[in-house]
């Protein structure tokens, strides 16, 4: 019965590991997105300048 109950507990750190990659990973993409929508707003705000400048 031990030795199940060490194969479990391995399993469910796996499992929980897993778990923690995933949400790092999508934390991570979160933040890169925003970035990227970020960047774009702040792209099209310049471009909108200039050409209301140049216009």
């Amino acid at each position: 019965m031990q030795d199940d109950w060490e194969d479990d507990s391995g399993y469910y750190q796996a499992v929980g590991c897993g778990w923690a990659s995933v949400v790092g990973a999508l934390g991570c993409l979160s933040v890169v997105i925003a970035l990227a929508v970020a960047g774009a707003l702040g792209l099209d705000a310049l471009l909108e300048l200039a050409l209301f400048r140049a216009g």
